[in-house]
């Protein structure tokens, strides 16, 4: 009765310790989900508006082209933070494994 009882215990260990890196996994994978869904957001919302006000004459050329490099820094900057984050090679990496899910 003691062995099947530590045999026990230790199969609820192992199973507790696969849940937890799951959970750990679908925590990373949500997170970048997050991260390339506010990317785009950024990039179709934020700069489909500065188009807009741009088109309208609401906005200078000046302030329009300071506008989109600012932009495209700021998410330039998250990629690579990201890159750094995550050790990955490429900062385009992160994209890459949530299109493939791996």
């Amino acid at each position: 009765m003691q062995a099947k009882k530590q045999e026990l215990e230790r199969y609820s260990t192992s199973v507790n310790e696969i849940l937890k890196l799951d959970t750990v996994k679908n925590s990373c994978m949500h997170m970048k989900v997050g991260f390339l869904g506010s990317s785009w957001a950024s990039i179709f919302y934020g700069w489909g508006n500065l188009i807009c006000l741009y088109y309208f004459n609401i906005i200078s050329r000046e302030f329009f082209l300071a506008a989109t490099v600012g932009l495209y820094a700021w998410i330039g900057v998250a990629f690579w933070r990201d890159t750094k984050v995550y050790g990955y090679d490429s900062p385009l990496a992160s994209m890459k494994e949530l299109l493939s899910g791996s």
